[in-house]
């Protein structure tokens, strides 16, 4: 390579990368970009706030002493994480066992057919029936 060769500069990077592999560098990247991009859209949507995401292309170049160049890809992509609603739980203060319902708050009764009403014995677990009064 001469010196009046390596001062006209740069060849331009997307135009190597679009011709790279017949192309198929440039397409997987594209499909890459275009379905994370509607993934991104969806989740917006559904949050009603910005997505983020990203898409990485990583290069791996060899050069020989004849001056064959060597070019490969990798990509990864990075979508959004599912968006979880917390759950609440509550500890039992006697057991320390967590439970779905709150130990301090009393339980109403339950309209069973018939209009008789049941509790559950929170001390023994026992479902008894409720008189009313």
């Amino acid at each position: 390579m001469g010196a009046a060769e390596k001062d006209s500069g740069a060849r331009s990077f997307s135009v190597i990368f679009a011709q790279l592999a017949d192309g198929d560098a440039n397409r997987e990247v594209s499909q890459e970009l275009y379905d994370l991009v509607t993934k991104l859209y969806a989740d917006a949507e559904h949050r009603g706030t910005q997505s983020k995401g990203s898409v990485t292309v990583k290069l791996s170049v060899s050069v020989d002493p004849r001056g064959v160049v060597g070019m490969a890809w990798e990509t990864a992509t990075r979508e959004p994480k599912p968006q979880r609603i917390a759950g609440i739980l509550w500890m039992d203060p006697k057991t320390g066992n967590l439970m779905t319902q709150n130990p301090r708050q009393p339980t109403l009764p339950h309209v069973i057919e018939g209009g008789r009403r049941e509790v559950i014995d929170e001390a023994t677990g026992e479902v008894r029936s409720v008189r009313e009064v």
